[in-house]
């Protein structure tokens, strides 16, 4: 995939599609996304093939931005010289674009340490987001003039995806609903998976 600085540079095409190149929908589920994406995650060592496989599939990451049916998918782009998310999503509607950036984490990390505190690889991966925002609160007119980003502000939602899930205590299972907050949502490779099965399920009710 072409850097976005490069590739997002121009004016739209003729169906006003300003990224033509990164544009996904929901027509374009394979049948096989769901398992493949399963086998993946159950045999990863840590999120380097994940990655992949959604470099490679980036329609199965709609499901990150709840019901929508389509929109673009940036994988690894750049926010200047300094940070590089995993994956950057974009939708649009009538209130304008909306942005929701992703970090992939090893699926054999848990969120939380056997004590129920947050885990190190956690709290890394929710301070990559927070340098994000930190980054477009400085430089938003570079972002969305410069690199072509319409609409990205630091107001964005997020995601971290990081270990598998497992029976939890009480206590366990309350300490990880406080994960998810401040508009990053914290979820385990099973969530994503049945989120990309319930997506593919909607389009099988309108088929």
């Amino acid at each position: 995939m072409n850097e976005p600085e490069t590739s997002l540079q121009g004016a739209p095409d003729g169906h006003g599609d300003p990224w033509p190149a990164y544009f996904v929908s929901y027509e374009q589920v394979s049948a096989h996304l769901l398992t493949d994406l399963q086998g993946i995650v159950n045999a990863a060592q840590d999120e380097r093939s994940i990655q992949k496989w959604c470099e490679q599939n980036p329609v199965g990451l709609l499901s990150f931005l709840g019901g929508v049916g389509r929109g673009w998918v940036f994988g690894r782009p750049k926010l200047g010289a300094e940070f590089v998310p995993d994956f950057m999503l974009c939708s649009l509607d009538s209130g304008g674009y909306h942005w929701h950036l992703i970090e992939l984490e090893n699926p054999r990390y848990s969120a939380l340490t056997q004590q129920a505190a947050q885990n190190a690889k956690l709290t890394h991966a929710v301070q990559q987001i927070l340098d994000w925002r930190i980054w477009l609160r400085r430089n938003v007119q570079y972002a969305q003039s410069e690199l072509g980003y319409r609409d990205l502000d630091a107001e964005f939602e997020s995601s971290v995806v990081i270990g598998r899930r497992k029976e939890m205590s009480r206590t366990e299972k309350s300490r990880y609903r406080e994960l998810s907050r401040d508009r990053i949502t914290v979820m385990t490779y099973d969530r994503f998976i049945e989120r990309v099965a319930s997506g593919i399920r909607r389009i099988n009710l309108k088929a």
